[in-house]
Order: C-alpha cells, then sequence, then structure tokens
C-alpha cells in the first residue's frame, strides 16, 4: 500500500500533467483575443436614439431600431467576407440602409455602401477601404449606428491600464483618396471589453462595451448617438 505521502506526491504529478495540457490552449485563446463570431444567416436589432442638437444636449429624438442581417460570404479582391445588410425596422420612410462587407477574419472594413435620400432621390455613397491601412469602421455622418472596431481585442489578465492602436485611415470615394489619423483604445472588463474610437470628427469619440457570446456591442455612447442591443437580449436581460 502506498504511504499518505506518496499519494499527495502522485496526486501532485497528476495534477501538475493536467494544468500542463490544459494552460497552453488557454493561452493561445489569451493570444488570439476577442472577436464576435458571426455565421451567415445571424442577425441582430439595435436601438439607437439621437440627441436634437438643434435643441440642446437633453433633447432626443424618437428611437429607431435597426436590423443586421448577416446575408452571404463572398470575396472581394481575393478577400473572404461577411456580407451585412443593415436596414431600418417599421421605418421605411427614412429610405435609409446600409451594405457592410467586412473580412471574415477579423471583421475590418473592405466596402461599405451607404444608401440615403438627397433631395427626394435615394443615392448611394461607396467606400472602398485600402487594405494595407487597417482601420476601425466609423459611420462618418450615417445614420446608421455601424461603428466596429478593429479585431482581434487582446489584453493580459492582469492589464489595468489600455491598449492603444493608432493609426491611418484610407478611403477611397469617388476615385479621391482620404487619409486621416484614428485611434482605438480598449481595456478588459470582468465580461469582455471597453473601446474608444475616435476618427478625429466633430462627431467625438464613441465608446462601446462588448461582451463574449454576443454579437454587437451592447451599448455605445457618442456625443450625438446612444445605442443599445436589444435582439438578442444582453445576458442579464435572458437570465
Amino acid at each position: 500500500m502506498m504511504t499518505q505521502a506518496r499519494c499527495w506526491w502522485v496526486v501532485l504529478v497528476l495534477v501538475g500533467a493536467l494544468m500542463a495540457t490544459t494552460l497552453p490552449g488557454r493561452a493561445a485563446a489569451e493570444a488570439e483575443g476577442f472577436m464576435p463570431a458571426w455565421q451567415v444567416g445571424d442577425a441582430w436589432v439595435v436601438e439607437a436614439r439621437y440627441r436634437n442638437l438643434a435643441r440642446g444636449e437633453d433633447a432626443w429624438l424618437p428611437p429607431i431600431r435597426w436590423r443586421f442581417h448577416v446575408r452571404s460570404a463572398r470575396e472581394v479582391d481575393g478577400e473572404p467576407c461577411f456580407l451585412v445588410h443593415v436596414v431600418p425596422l417599421g421605418r421605411p420612410d427614412l429610405k435609409v440602409q446600409a451594405v457592410l462587407w467586412l473580412a471574415q477574419r477579423d471583421l475590418r472594413p473592405v466596402r461599405v455602401i451607404d444608401v440615403f435620400p438627397l433631395r427626394g432621390v435615394a443615392t448611394a455613397r461607396r467606400r472602398e477601404f485600402d487594405p494595407q491601412r487597417l482601420t476601425p469602421l466609423f459611420p462618418e455622418g450615417a445614420l446608421i449606428p455601424y461603428a466596429l472596431p478593429l479585431f482581434p481585442l487582446a489584453a493580459p489578465a492582469r492589464t489595468t491600464g489600455p491598449t492603444v492602436v493608432v493609426g491611418e485611415k484610407s478611403v477611397a470615394v469617388a476615385s479621391t483618396t482620404f487619409v486621416d489619423r484614428v485611434s482605438q483604445t480598449w481595456s478588459r472588463t470582468p465580461r469582455g471589453f471597453i473601446v474608444d474610437l475616435d476618427d478625429g470628427q466633430p462627431g467625438g469619440s464613441i465608446r462601446q462595451e462588448w461582451r463574449k457570446g454576443l454579437p454587437w456591442a451592447v451599448w455605445q455612447i457618442g456625443r450625438a448617438m446612444e445605442v443599445r442591443l436589444v435582439e438578442p437580449a444582453p445576458e442579464e436581460e435572458r437570465r
């Protein structure tokens, strides 16, 4: 029979072996970072409310709900992309929608088409993004709240300060290329990540909270807009 000391030694060896097999996988997952997992057919709804800046910071317009639908997977210039269609729910009078081509590997913007009325006529604005200059996605004056950070978001578990990425945004519109400085910072929370995006425009910065298991930011706050995910519901509303 084993002595008590030898039994404890065997247990410690087994625990050490188990940790050796599980920790590398966990470390790899940490290194890969967070990114929402989408599949063709996925859909979700966000509700946005907009400040009526003409009447002051505390005046709000009626909220609008937007449905995001991952309609298909297609290639754009050899880059596998998700094609995401965004439309307002119950508001055909707005005559606004967007089509987003986002790279499957990191959800970076590849192509965006905004449709909006201009003097009563449906008008499309198409933006092509330079693959050599990675950038978050900013609505840039669009009514639709499709701001999206660069993924993956990763930070060591003990990190207390934000992780910062600063780069250049290069977008071709009507055969003209514009390059602007943009920044993205993020920090870990017990549930996910808080992200701040800033493209230096008058609209100001955007703050979002992303959580694992959800396809879109739980909430978003900006100077002129506040957004929340309503379907699928955030974790606390599903319990």
